[in-house]
């Protein structure tokens, strides 16, 4: 997802479902502060958009969260990767 228009396209195919969108944290910890934390897509290439919900990334509770979802066109951290919990939403979406 690079633009907001793409955004808008993952949050359709998703529906009111809870996607995961192939986004991982790179390094860091529970403690990372989110102004240190480095996000990258599942293919490498870097992250230049974004649409995080009010406080997200937060690695709730102290749980290092590392995987990016989409719901309602907001994004979230989990500390799930998307084919364990979330309908995988990487690829579907042109």
């Amino acid at each position: 997802i690079y633009t907001e228009e793409e955004n808008k396209k993952a949050m359709e195919a998703c529906g009111d479902n809870e996607c995961w969108i192939g986004l991982i944290e790179i390094g860091g910890n529970a403690s990372t502060p989110i102004s240190s934390q480095t996000w990258e897509w599942l293919n490498g290439r870097e992250v230049v958009y974004t649409n995080w919900d009010l406080s997200e990334p937060n690695n709730y509770n102290g749980i290092d969260e590392r995987y990016g979802s989409i719901r309602k066109g907001k994004w979230n951290d989990g500390i799930k990767s998307g084919f364990e919990i979330y309908i995988p939403l990487c690829g579907q979406v042109s």
